[in-house]
């Protein structure tokens, strides 16, 4: 009997793998950014007409695909946004809003979303840091998707209401103020230092993640302690502020004691690389 070769069976073009791979790739732009799966379908249904040769229209699909996906973020989702009661954080950090993102990802994948009184209360945060810090500015990470309520951000557990935003912590380099040291805020932690509370240490969880290949990287940044602490207490005083994230030894190493400043357990991230700040 004539042996059937595993590629007629499965053919490597077979419309199922397209399928797939495709459906694979709609999927992940939804959940990294809400709405990057509608634009990669719309792009697809432009490009699949044959109008042009295969390779090409691969190469117009991936072309067509980011200009449309970069229009629609800049110039429709905020517009639409606003019918959900969300505006954007600022992109770029300016003398009247001296607050930017740790990476210009968050823009572009439509994460920085949020309630206009969090932005509101961020920025005079800002404010208060730069009249005593001149040339300070506050580092968001993610906030929330531009439309909700209930749509998850993953893999935070509480973003979808637009009412938290991630802060960046402070830091130093020879003794001038730089950004954190990971290129998007996140997983190179302040961990505790000895004869400081580590309660989970060793005890890992599902969103607990320690991230140990990445703890060297720029590590010649120093967490510039009085600044982070001047910043948390500035969001603590603000009068909408809610409660704040933040890990145990942390607290106690910054000296802040405060009843809106909390401790998120175990079955949350770690939060000492960020602070996570809520809003009523």
């Amino acid at each position: 009997m004539r042996s059937i070769k595993q590629d007629s069976i499965f053919p490597a073009d077979s419309r199922l793998h397209k399928f797939l791979a495709g459906a694979l790739l709609f999927v992940a732009l939804t959940v990294v950014s809400q709405v990057g799966g509608v634009i990669l379908l719309l792009c697809w249904h432009v490009c699949r007409y044959r109008l042009f040769p295969d390779e090409a229209r691969r190469w117009l699909a991936f072309v067509s695909s980011a200009a449309v996906y970069c229009a629609v973020t800049l110039l429709c989702v905020p517009l639409l946004a606003a019918a959900f009661g969300r505006v954007p954080m600022p992109m770029f950090a300016t003398t009247e809003a001296p607050v930017a993102p740790r990476s210009l990802l968050y823009c572009l994948l439509n994460r920085h979303y949020v309630r206009p009184q969090v932005k509101e209360l961020v920025i005079a945060a800002a404010r208060q840091m730069a009249q005593k810090y001149p040339g300070s500015r506050i580092h968001y990470l993610d906030g929330g998707f531009p439309y909700g309520p209930k749509f998850p951000m993953l893999p935070h557990l509480s973003h979808a209401d637009g009412r938290k935003i991630d802060l960046a912590f402070c830091y130093n380099k020879g003794g001038k103020y730089t950004v954190s040291p990971s290129p998007i805020g996140y997983w190179i932690y302040e961990s505790p230092e000895r004869g400081e509370p580590a309660p989970y240490k060793g005890k890992p969880s599902l969103f607990r993640w320690d991230m140990p290949l990445l703890q060297g990287v720029n590590r010649d940044r120093e967490l510039d302690e009085a600044r982070t602490r001047d910043l948390l207490r500035t969001l603590l005083r603000q009068p909408g502020t809610d409660k704040i994230l933040l890990e145990i030894h942390l607290q106690q190493r910054l000296n802040v004691s405060h009843p809106r400043l909390r401790f998120q357990q175990r079955q949350a991230a770690r939060h000492d690389d960020h602070m996570h700040l809520q809003v009523n």
